[in-house]
């Protein structure tokens, strides 16, 4: 009985082990294949782009930094193309990515309970 329990264990590990597996190990870093952020980079920039930070994320090259119009924005680029598939217009300038909003008096949004009281 004990062996069966254990075979049984260890049949389940491995199963659910390789269920993690699939999922893929690269989202938060460059894959094998991937063009270099640096090309990236050179690539944008060419282009009249202002680059801040490229960082790999979800399995795209993320990039943040002014357009050619001088919008501060967050793009996605595919990382074997190098081809843009998203992009979305951030609010403010490239120093405020990232901070708490203010109402219209200048006070943090998220209060002190975390619900705007």
């Amino acid at each position: 009985m004990r062996k069966f329990l254990l075979a049984g264990a260890a049949g389940l590990a491995m199963l659910f082990g390789s269920a993690s597996l699939q999922a893929s190990p690269y989202d938060d870093q460059p894959g094998p294949g991937w063009q270099s952020a640096a090309t990236l980079q050179s690539q944008l920039t060419s282009q009249g782009w202002q680059v801040d930070r490229i960082k790999a994320d979800d399995g795209n090259w993320e990039v943040y930094g002014r357009d050619p119009s001088g919008q501060y924005v967050e793009a996605k680029y595919d990382p074997y193309t190098l081809q843009q598939t998203s992009m979305k217009v951030k609010s403010g300038s490239s120093s405020d990515f990232g901070k708490p909003k203010k109402d219209d008096r200048g006070r943090d949004k998220g209060g002190k309970d975390g619900k705007g009281h």
